[in-house]
Protein backbone atom coordinates (compact mmCIF):
# COMPACT_ATOMS: atom_id res chain seq x y z
CA UNK A 1 0.00 0.00 0.00
CA UNK A 2 1.48 3.35 -1.01
CA UNK A 3 1.53 6.38 1.17
CA UNK A 4 -0.62 9.51 -0.12
CA UNK A 5 2.25 10.92 -1.22
CA UNK A 6 1.01 13.86 -3.69
CA UNK A 7 -1.24 15.17 -1.30
CA UNK A 8 0.65 14.86 1.75
CA UNK A 9 3.17 16.80 0.08
CA UNK A 10 0.50 19.80 -0.35
CA UNK A 11 -0.57 19.31 3.54
CA UNK A 12 3.13 19.37 4.46
CA UNK A 13 3.81 21.86 2.54
CA UNK A 14 1.02 24.90 2.67
CA UNK A 15 -0.53 23.87 5.37
CA UNK A 16 1.47 22.09 8.03
CA UNK A 17 1.70 25.26 10.58
CA UNK A 18 -1.94 25.69 10.21
CA UNK A 19 -2.75 21.44 11.52
CA UNK A 20 -0.13 21.55 13.91
CA UNK A 21 -0.90 24.71 15.51
CA UNK A 22 -4.28 22.69 15.55
CA UNK A 23 -3.07 19.68 17.18
CA UNK A 24 -0.79 21.82 20.31
CA UNK A 25 -4.42 22.35 21.74
CA UNK A 26 -4.86 18.84 22.51
CA UNK A 27 -8.47 19.54 22.54
CA UNK A 28 -9.48 15.71 22.61
CA UNK A 29 -10.45 15.26 19.04
CA UNK A 30 -8.85 13.79 16.03
CA UNK A 31 -8.90 15.73 12.77
CA UNK A 32 -7.87 14.14 9.67
CA UNK A 33 -7.52 15.34 5.99
CA UNK A 34 -8.13 13.73 2.73
CA UNK A 35 -5.34 13.25 0.39
CA UNK A 36 -5.36 10.73 -2.44
CA UNK A 37 -7.61 8.39 -1.30
CA UNK A 38 -6.52 8.96 2.33
CA UNK A 39 -7.34 10.34 5.48
CA UNK A 40 -4.47 11.77 7.07
CA UNK A 41 -4.15 12.65 10.61
CA UNK A 42 -1.12 14.57 12.18
CA UNK A 43 0.58 14.34 15.42
CA UNK A 44 -1.97 13.80 18.41
CA UNK A 45 -4.81 12.73 15.90
CA UNK A 46 -2.46 10.29 14.38
CA UNK A 47 -1.63 8.45 17.61
CA UNK A 48 -5.68 8.67 18.51
CA UNK A 49 -5.79 7.04 14.87
CA UNK A 50 -3.02 4.19 15.53
CA UNK A 51 -5.02 3.53 18.39
CA UNK A 52 -8.35 3.07 16.57
CA UNK A 53 -6.76 1.58 13.46
CA UNK A 54 -3.53 -0.64 14.51
CA UNK A 55 -3.43 -1.30 10.41
CA UNK A 56 -2.97 2.45 9.87
CA UNK A 57 0.29 3.50 7.72
CA UNK A 58 2.63 5.51 9.84
CA UNK A 59 5.41 7.99 8.77
CA UNK A 60 7.75 10.53 10.60
CA UNK A 61 8.83 13.17 8.54
CA UNK A 62 12.07 15.33 9.40
CA UNK A 63 10.69 18.64 8.58
CA UNK A 64 13.16 21.41 8.03
CA UNK A 65 10.87 23.94 10.04
CA UNK A 66 9.49 22.31 12.99
CA UNK A 67 11.76 21.34 15.80
CA UNK A 68 11.15 17.84 15.70
CA UNK A 69 9.72 14.91 13.75
CA UNK A 70 6.02 15.64 12.35
CA UNK A 71 4.30 11.98 12.66
CA UNK A 72 1.71 10.89 10.05
CA UNK A 73 -1.30 8.20 9.74
CA UNK A 74 -2.88 7.63 7.23
CA UNK A 75 -5.84 5.05 6.29
CA UNK A 76 -7.47 4.14 3.17
CA UNK A 77 -10.65 6.55 2.47
CA UNK A 78 -12.98 3.29 2.41
CA UNK A 79 -11.43 2.05 5.57
CA UNK A 80 -12.05 5.27 7.95
CA UNK A 81 -15.82 4.14 8.43
CA UNK A 82 -14.29 1.16 10.56
CA UNK A 83 -12.06 2.85 12.90
CA UNK A 84 -14.24 5.51 14.00
CA UNK A 85 -17.44 3.92 13.99
CA UNK A 86 -19.59 5.08 17.59
CA UNK A 87 -17.41 8.79 17.56
CA UNK A 88 -19.19 12.08 17.65
CA UNK A 89 -18.55 14.65 15.19
CA UNK A 90 -17.78 13.29 11.39
CA UNK A 91 -17.35 14.89 8.00
CA UNK A 92 -17.08 18.74 8.54
CA UNK A 93 -15.97 18.84 4.67
CA UNK A 94 -15.10 16.66 1.70
CA UNK A 95 -11.68 16.95 2.26
CA UNK A 96 -11.27 17.84 6.20
CA UNK A 97 -12.95 15.43 9.40
CA UNK A 98 -13.00 16.01 12.72
CA UNK A 99 -13.77 12.98 15.31
CA UNK A 100 -14.65 13.47 19.28
CA UNK A 101 -12.12 11.18 20.97
CA UNK A 102 -12.39 12.37 24.35
CA UNK A 103 -10.42 13.24 27.07
CA UNK A 104 -6.47 14.51 25.60
CA UNK A 105 -4.15 11.44 25.67
CA UNK A 106 -1.06 13.73 25.56
CA UNK A 107 1.11 11.81 28.19
CA UNK A 108 0.88 8.62 25.85
CA UNK A 109 0.84 10.43 22.89
CA UNK A 110 4.34 11.91 24.11
CA UNK A 111 5.46 8.58 24.51
CA UNK A 112 4.74 7.18 21.83
CA UNK A 113 5.75 10.21 19.55
CA UNK A 114 9.13 9.83 21.10
CA UNK A 115 9.47 6.09 20.74
CA UNK A 116 8.09 6.85 16.52
CA UNK A 117 10.46 9.10 15.97
CA UNK A 118 13.76 8.17 17.84
CA UNK A 119 15.12 7.03 14.78
CA UNK A 120 14.62 10.43 13.13
CA UNK A 121 15.99 12.53 16.04
CA UNK A 122 19.10 10.41 16.73
CA UNK A 123 19.83 11.24 12.83
CA UNK A 124 18.70 14.93 13.07
CA UNK A 125 21.59 14.95 16.01
CA UNK A 126 24.03 13.20 14.16
CA UNK A 127 23.53 15.39 11.15
CA UNK A 128 24.16 18.28 13.64
CA UNK A 129 27.32 16.62 15.23
CA UNK A 130 29.25 17.08 12.05
CA UNK A 131 28.65 20.36 10.10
Amino acid sequence: MAQPLDGLRELLGGRLAAILAREACGSGVMRLYLADGYWTAFEESAYELCRLCPDAQLLAVDVHTTPQPVVTASVAAGELHKAVCGLGGGVISGVEAVYEVGRSARPNYRRWHNRVTAGLRALRRNKDTNK
